[in-house]
């Protein structure tokens, strides 16, 4: 086997976390081969010759890697690192255990679904890919913007405010419900529609098939005006333009084991969090 370790060399004492994995690897399974990547350096070419990636940091990090890779074919485990770490599987504390159920094989995979975007252009097959959400957002001071939502080419709705998130079931614990949008279990396949502080009592958020393609018509755009991709990647927009959204033709294969518990993850971290 040959695992990636990434590790966020931001983070205080990241060597000892990054050393702590190599020699638990090495003396759990001695024949593996151990490839490090500092902050996803590299990680895109050689992201087809693992078997599995350990990405050490908080959701950014996880989020960022995730925009690293082109294949999504090698099993993610996040190591949390970070402030709130809800994508992760493992704490610091149970490395040693994590890659015991490896070896033994004792894990499943959760295969997250990703949503796929392009701006101006009906052809779907190229564009920005998220795991979490795609955010279209404008700065404080900027005029309202107005959204003409079309779901599998039907009229939906409209509504002018300060922007919208299309989040899937892993974002929905993420700016989605920051701005009052429902969480969704991550193993029912669906697509979040929230406003962002809408100018109408009616603007609610909506839960829509993962198989459903989303169109946006956008005016009041200013260079104030931005796409984000998993707080991650901004597209600027100008002018009046639309969006496609849809769900990634690919998934994103996240590893869980017996003692990831997501019920007491979301009430640990997000419900009884102060």
């Amino acid at each position: 086997m040959i695992f990636g370790i990434s590790v966020n060399t931001s983070k205080p004492n990241y060597e000892t976390i990054l050393k702590n994995i190599w020699i638990t690897l090495k003396n759990k399974i001695p024949n593996c081969k151990i490839k490090i990547f500092l902050d996803g350096e590299n990680l895109k070419s050689e992201e087809s010759t693992l078997s599995f990636l350990f990405i050490v940091g908080g959701d950014g990090t996880i989020l960022r890697n995730v925009s690293f890779l082109k294949n999504h074919n090698t099993p993610l485990i996040g190591i949390n690192y970070g402030t709130l770490g809800f994508l992760a599987s493992v704490e610091i504390g149970d490395i040693e255990k994590a890659v015991e159920f490896i070896r033994d094989e004792n894990f499943y995979i959760e295969n997250r679904i990703m949503l796929n975007t392009t701006i101006d252009s009906d052809d779907c097959s190229e564009g920005c890919i998220a795991l979490n959400d795609i955010a279209i957002t404008k700065l404080p001071l900027s005029r309202l913007l107005r959204f003409k939502i079309f779901i599998d080419d039907k009229y939906y709705s409209f509504f002018s405010g300060d922007g919208i998130i299309i989040a899937t079931p892993t974002g929905s614990t993420a700016y989605s419900l920051s701005a009052g949008g429902p969480i969704i279990s991550p193993d029912i396949e669906s697509i979040i529609i929230t406003p962002i502080c809408p100018h109408s009592l009616n603007a609610k958020s909506l839960i829509i098939s993962s198989n459903s393609v989303i169109k946006l018509e956008i005016d009041g755009l200013d260079d104030n005006c931005y796409v984000i991709v998993d707080g991650q990647r901004q597209e600027v927009l100008k002018g009046k333009q639309f969006l496609k959204i849809r769900k990634h033709s690919k998934n994103c294969p996240i590893i869980r084991f017996d003692f990831y518990d997501y019920y007491s993850v979301l009430r640990e971290k997000l419900i009884n969090r102060i």
